[in-house]
């Protein structure tokens, strides 16, 4: 009797699940709603399978698999995505010096040769959201919420728990995202003129573009240090740095008219 009405139980939400996937595509199935039911019957197929897969027959196992049923738990998810962006900010604490990733950091584009088309979306879509995860994880910190296992792991590469520590943190990070994002939008436009003239030697009053000009010339004052970045800190970020340098960027002062520095327009030179 008992295996009566489990087998007809499994027919029964086995059919809904199946009628779910046909019409999104997927099998998951949200937790809320009418169909939480049958969102916490499939959780705990999962947590069956995975404590003793003998649990569930090789029939059901075939017939999940053929609606493209996902077996991994959400716990487990979770944690697979947290080791993946862990090791991009050790990689990136390893090329950068620090962890202090801005918001909107995009990796050079991956030159190994072999890597598919998707494998490298893949990719790229995981590594530009390395800003915002750590940033998530220092406001998961503050909350106390951090698992002791990844704040652990987090300081043995040096993660700053704060981004700054001698100003009030809210203004001054709004301030930071707002010239991080105008940095990178900056940084693509000189993307666009290296791909259209070959080299970055924007002129100063370049017409189709001005402030480009003169932002171009900011960045080569920065590197020679002959001007400050926003805040406190005095030289650019290395990451910056790399970009740049992906670009041939020279940044030679010669490149520079000689009355460079007379006019200069005092916002562009907090955009670096």
């Amino acid at each position: 009797m008992d295996n009566h009405n489990s087998s007809a139980a499994w027919d029964a939400n086995f059919s809904k699940l199946e009628a779910f996937a046909k019409e999104n595509g997927h099998c998951n199935v949200p937790r809320s709603g009418e169909l939480g039911y049958l969102s916490k019957w499939a959780t705990r197929i999962k947590k069956k399978y995975k404590k003793n897969p003998t649990s569930v027959s090789e029939f059901q196992v075939q017939q999940m698999n053929r609606i493209g049923f996902d077996w991994t738990l959400k716990k487990d998810k979770d944690d697979q995505h947290w080791n993946e962006m862990y090791q991009k900010l050790a990689s990136y604490k390893e090329q950068n010096g620090d962890c202090n990733v801005p918001l909107s950091y995009h990796y050079a584009e991956d030159s190994k040769r072999g890597t598919s088309v998707a494998n490298q979306r893949k990719r790229a879509k995981l590594e530009n959201k390395l800003g915002t995860w750590v940033t998530n994880q220092r406001k998961t910190a503050k909350l106390g919420k951090l698992r002791q296992d990844r704040k652990e792991l987090l300081q043995e590469i040096e993660f700053s728990w704060s981004l700054y520590s001698n100003v009030n943190q809210t203004t001054e990070n709004k301030k930071y995202l707002k010239h991080d994002k105008r940095w990178n939008e900056m940084f693509q436009k000189l993307k666009k003129y290296h791909s259209e003239h070959g080299d970055c030697k924007v002129p100063y009053s370049y017409p189709k573009d001005p402030v480009l000009g003169n932002w171009v010339s900011t960045q080569r004052r920065v590197l020679n240090k002959k001007t400050y970045l926003y805040g406190d800190q005095k030289e650019m970020h290395q990451g910056r740095k790399n970009l740049l340098a992906s670009l041939g960027f020279d940044s030679s002062s010669q490149l520079q008219k000689k009355n460079d520095g007379t006019k200069e327009d005092r916002s562009a030179i907090f955009e670096v």
